[in-house]
């Protein structure tokens, strides 16, 4: 029992660890509204407000492809919505390996 304790104590410093960094991201990227973000989602993602607010509080470690599409988004407002970063540019990768 101490052990699982300590192991969902351990997991949720993880998640609100990543969150951080994800609120870093978004910040350093012009801190766009959730809406911005979930207007500007690649073609075929959905990013509801409500599931990018979970993931950027750390209520919920999203899905790989919900990340990495949360992350293109990002990296895409920061360049004044040049093309879409794709989804295997070396921005995206830390990212990726992180998850």
């Amino acid at each position: 029992m101490a052990h699982e304790d300590v192991s969902a104590a351990a997991y949720q410093r993880e998640l609100e660890d990543f969150a951080s960094q994800l609120r870093k991201l978004r910040i350093g990227c012009g801190n766009p509204s959730l809406r911005n973000i979930s207007r500007t989602a690649p073609p075929g993602q959905s990013l509801s407000n409500s599931a990018i607010s979970e993931t950027l509080r750390g209520k919920r470690l999203p899905s790989l492809d919900f990340l990495i599409a949360l992350v293109r988004t990002l990296l895409s407002l920061a360049n004044d919505n040049q093309p879409p970063v794709g989804r295997n540019d070396p921005k995206v990768e830390p990212w990726r390996r992180d998850w």
